[in-house]
């Protein structure tokens, strides 16, 4: 009898583990994106970083990069901590687009917005733009970076790089409200200590790790995570990163914006207490950029009439202009360069900038700061 139990229970498991193996190999044949264990926890913040001073490949169906993180664990080339006098510097905290994994270091919007700015005959500085960028972040978790890595460098210059299609639920629906605010409603801007690591910490970490590894267990986590997003502020069947061009926006919305204006003021809070600017600057993301992909967009969405694709920029010069620091918004440029060209700024097979994109981000920036000499220059004593 228990011979007969024990094989049943054998044979159970091998099906199960039989399943799983194949399920795994169908799952790396379909999904093309890989799972790479490419970040890691800073044991003196807490937060997410890249493993410092390593290698990664970096690899989509349209791509593929390797890229080098620095000591501090980020997508960037390595700047001294103390500024020389003669460096004027700019900091750029922001997700997935600012971390910019798509494409060499050397072709990235920051790097080509270094040496435009360093180009200039009559510039009074050498310019150093040091980039903060992980993926997924949104504005509390940029603030956060800016305050334990990015003020670390002397700043001269801030830039919140805000992806409108998604920061606003990254810190709605990803993050716990009581984690960003007190009970006062004050931003919270120290993190938890880490505890001590103890056996059970230790298992429970060596399981995760483990499970990163596996592409079906990851593919399956995303899917869930989008599921349990898209139900927490759907709104006519509107997928969530479409929900912030609604022309009408719900109880939940408005809250989430109204968080957003709280972390934006705080980051110029931080420039005014330091003397120095801050410059929110909004991305772009393809389809409002690109005709063809608008297309596909409006396909999708009928009912036209329930978007307004500007709400978002407009919304942000308001939040500027109550607070008085910069507002750039790249979406009109973007727009009005795609109206004389085929390409894409984007990756098809993922969605981020491309080579083009970042030379179009890059240009455009570089023409802003120019026209606002202010935001360049430590010499204006009438900062905003």
């Amino acid at each position: 009898m228990k011979n007969k139990i024990g094989q049943k229970i054998f044979l159970l498991l091998f099906s199960l583990g039989l399943t799983f193996f194949v399920l795994e190999i169908i799952v790396r044949a379909i999904d093309k994106s890989p799972h790479q264990d490419i970040y890691t926890r800073d044991p003196n913040t807490s937060l997410l970083i890249l493993k410092p001073e390593q290698e990664f490949v970096v690899k989509q169906e349209c791509f593929e990069n390797k890229i080098i993180s620095n000591s501090f664990g980020f997508n960037s080339r390595e700047y001294d901590i103390k500024k020389p006098d003669d460096v004027f510097r700019i900091v750029i905290v922001g997700d997935s687009f600012v971390e910019s994994n798509q494409i060499p270091l050397a072709n990235t919007f920051f790097t080509k917005l270094e040496e435009k700015l360093n180009s200039q005959e009559d510039k009074q500085y050498k310019y150093e733009i040091i980039p903060f960028g992980i993926s997924s972040h949104g504005t509390y978790l940029n603030l956060i970076y800016l305050k334990e890595y990015a003020m670390q460098y002397q700043p001269d210059l801030i830039i919140d790089a805000f992806l409108v299609a998604n920061d606003v639920t990254d810190d709605f629906v990803k993050l716990n409200p009581s984690d960003q605010f007190d009970q006062n409603g004050n931003i919270i801007l120290s993190l938890p200590e880490l505890p001590e690591p103890n056996f059970k910490t230790k298992i429970k970490s060596t399981i995760k790790n483990i499970f990163k590894k596996s592409a079906l267990i990851m593919f399956s986590y995303e899917k869930y995570l989008a599921q349990q997003s898209s139900s927490i502020i759907a709104e006519d069947d509107v997928e969530l990163d479409k929900q912030v061009f609604l022309s009408e926006y719900s109880q939940e919305w408005q809250q989430a914006w109204d968080n957003q204006e709280k972390f934006l003021a705080e980051f110029q809070n931080i420039a005014i207490a330091n003397n120095i600017d801050f410059l929110l600057l909004s991305l772009t993301e393809a389809y409002r950029v690109h005709d063809n992909l608008f297309d596909e967009l409006d396909e999708k969405y009928k009912n036209q009439e329930i978007f307004d694709y500007n709400k978002p920029e407009t919304i942000l010069q308001e939040i500027a202009d109550e607070h008085k620091f910069s507002y750039l918004a790249l979406y009109p440029a973007f727009k009005k360069r795609a109206q004389n060209t085929t390409e894409s700024t984007v990756w098809s097979c993922d969605g981020h900038w491309n080579e083009l994109g970042h030379d179009w981000a890059s240009d455009i920036i570089y023409g802003y700061l120019t026209d606002n000499i202010h935001l360049i220059n430590r010499e204006y004593s009438d900062r905003i």
